[in-house]
C-alpha cells in the first residue's frame, strides 16, 4: 500500500492545476518512470533483511499484486511437507526457531535441585522410549480410573478440574486472551471442546461419502492408538465405538 501511496502521488514540481493536455501528459509521463525507477532502487537499495528480499518477486508490480510482490518467489520454492496442510512463512519459521532453542535449553545440565534441572529431568524422562515401552499404558491407569469412578455431580467436576490443571484434554476448553472489545484487558474464555473432528457435520454419515470416510478414519486412529497404549485389540475396538 505505501509504494502504491508513493507512486500515485509522484508529480513533477510546478503548478499542479494544468488546464492543457499535453500538461498532463507530461505529469504523468514523469510520474510513471519516477515509479518505476523508485521500484528499481527498491530492488538494490531497499534495504530488506537478506530473507525478506529473497522472498521477494520484483518482477512483479506491486500495485497488481502485492502479496506476489512481497512472497511470490518464496511460494515458487516453498514446500509444503507431507504431514502438514500448510505452511507459513512467518509463523512456522519463528515457531520452528522457537523449538530449536527451547530444545537446546532442556538437553542442557543444571545444578541438582534447580527450577531448570526439574524442566531438564521432565524432558529426558519423556525422551526415554525404552521406559515409556516398558510401563505402557500404567501411568494412564490412574487417570482412566478416575474417569471410571465419575457417579455424581461433583466427582464430574472435581476430575475436570484436574484435568485442567494437568492440561489434558476435555469436553471444555478453557484459555486466556484479551478482551474483544478492551483489548488492554484479559478475559477467562470458556468453550466447548472435545470434537476430534472439526464440527458436528463431519459426524453426519447419512447421505454424506467424505463424512463416511472421515469417522471411518478417526475409528481406525482410535483403536490404533489404544492398541499402542497396551490394551487388547477387542478392548480397543470397544473404546474406538463408544
Amino acid at each position: 500500500a505505501a509504494v502504491c501511496l508513493i507512486g500515485a502521488t509522484s508529480r513533477p514540481v510546478g503548478p499542479v492545476g494544468m488546464a492543457e493536455s499535453g500538461g498532463v501528459v507530461s505529469q504523468m509521463l514523469w510520474g510513471s518512470r519516477h515509479r518505476t525507477t523508485f521500484l528499481d532502487q527498491l530492488k538494490t537499495d531497499g534495504n530488506f533483511p537478506p530473507a525478506v528480499h529473497a522472498a521477494m518477486d520484483f518482477s512483479v508490480d506491486p500495485c497488481a499484486n502485492f502479496f506476489q510482490y512481497a512472497c511470490g518467489t518464496w511460494q515458487k520454492s516453498a514446500v509444503i511437507p507431507a504431514e502438514q496442510g500448510g505452511i507459513a512463512k512467518s509463523w512456522d519459521h519463528a515457531e520452528d526457531k522457537s523449538f530449536a532453542a527451547l530444545h537446546q535449553l532442556m538437553l542442557a545440565e543444571y545444578p541438582s535441585g534447580s527450577q531448570d534441572r526439574k524442566v531438564h529431568d521432565w524432558f529426558k524422562s519423556c525422551m526415554d522410549l525404552e521406559e515409556v515401552q516398558k510401563k505402557k499404558a500404567e501411568p494412564l491407569k490412574p487417570w482412566l480410573k478416575s474417569v471410571d469412578d465419575i457417579d455424581s455431580h461433583d466427582k464430574l467436576w472435581d476430575t475436570l478440574v484436574l484435568f485442567q490443571l494437568w492440561s489434558i484434554p476435555t469436553m471444555m476448553k478453557l484459555s486466556v486472551s484479551a478482551d474483544e472489545k478492551e483489548p488492554l484487558k484479559h478475559d477467562l474464555f470458556l468453550e466447548p471442546s472435545g470434537l476430534v473432528l472439526p464440527d458436528a457435520s463431519y459426524y453426519d454419515t447419512d447421505n454424506d461419502d467424505d463424512a463416511k470416510k472421515h469417522v471411518a478414519a478417526l475409528h481406525h486412529y482410535l483403536k490404533s492408538i489404544t492398541m499402542l497404549a497396551g490394551y487388547s485389540e477387542e478392548e480397543a475396538h470397544m473404546s474406538a465405538d463408544r
